[in-house]
């Protein structure tokens, strides 16, 4: 705690921070000074007073400058942290990005700085979201950081939680968002417009579409199911259909995240087969041949993950 700190356009003063809490009583008496004593402070139920009550009375005996030398060490570590501080504000700048309730970070950048620089920021990140760890949780972040392990979370106080997810860390702030579990099933082949929200469009049309994503279907498909990816679903990856890979495999060998896997949307037709999942790849063999009744399926979402496209 520094004696003058400034906060946005304001100065903190602390001009009694170096006085023994016996000299203040004996001051505010000698001159008749009114003041309030919070009740709190007599409990042993907090850490700060059984630290007050016992460890500081047996530090004294042992030397009664005991308080002075903890005030002088911690002004030396607060003058070191203010030399330091441009270094870590640019450090800053360089390694993480700021959004509202998101504060995201590359890993193998953070990784290259050395362990103390690495606590360092942690703590002042920490500080500017508004909340504070425990020595135990900045080391469980730093092993999470540091793991093999894809993708890890962190439960934080205030409301914020750590994610890493492949090469990207974040600290965010929120509810997780809850997927609702629907189907849309398409019975028959007709111009039909799903908006499953504001981002998302599927399209069934017999018309031209301007899409990336497109797949023909045919009235031998029909119902068509669209739906979240279910445990078990299986994609078939070469045209003879016998080399088939389980959407949970695929997920990871294309480091979809977790919260994008349970929003993903896959095409299943009447066979049960699934043709496409939407946006990133479709089933083999794929035919885009001349035939009566055929009908293209498309898909659009606005702020799609930069995941490869694959046919």
């Amino acid at each position: 705690m520094k004696e003058k700190r400034h906060v946005k356009n304001l100065s903190i003063l602390r001009p009694f921070l170096s006085y023994e809490k016996k000299e203040l009583y004996e001051e505010a008496e000698k001159y008749d000074v009114p003041y309030l004593e919070d009740e709190s402070n007599e409990s042993d139920d907090y850490t700060r007073n059984r630290y007050r009550h016992h460890v500081i009375p047996f530090l004294k005996e042992e030397n009664p400058n005991a308080g002075s030398h903890f005030q002088k060490s911690a002004q030396m570590i607060a003058d070191a942290v203010a030399c330091l501080m441009p270094i870590l504000e640019e450090k800053q700048e360089q390694l993480f990005q700021r959004g509202k309730k998101k504060v995201t970070f590359h890993r193998e950048a953070f990784l290259k700085e050395p362990i103390e620089m690495q606590r360092l920021l942690l703590q002042q990140v920490l500080m500017q979201m508004d909340t504070t760890i425990s020595v135990v949780q900045m080391e469980q972040i730093l092993e999470k950081v540091g793991s093999d392990k894809a993708q890890l979370t962190l439960d934080l106080s205030n409301g914020w939680r750590f994610k890493k997810r492949y090469e990207e860390c974040s600290f965010e702030k929120g509810r997780q968002k809850v997927v609702p579990n629907i189907e849309y099933m398409l019975e028959k082949p007709e111009d039909t417009l799903i908006r499953p929200n504001e981002d998302e469009q599927i399209l069934l049309t017999t018309g031209k579409t301007s899409s990336d994503f497109a797949i023909p279907v045919y009235p031998k498909d029909f119902p068509l199911t669209i739906r979240h990816a279910k445990p078990g679903d299986k994609i078939a990856l070469d045209a003879s259909e016998t080399k088939h890979q389980k959407l949970s495999r695929w997920f990871i060998n294309s480091k979809i995240p977790l919260e994008e896997r349970k929003e993903i949307w896959v095409l299943e037709d009447a066979s049960k087969k699934i043709r496409a999942i939407l946006g990133y790849r479709y089933a083999q063999p794929l035919f885009f041949e001349e035939e009566t009744g055929k009908m293209i399926l498309s898909y659009e979402k606005q702020k799609r993950g930069a995941h490869m496209l694959k046919k």
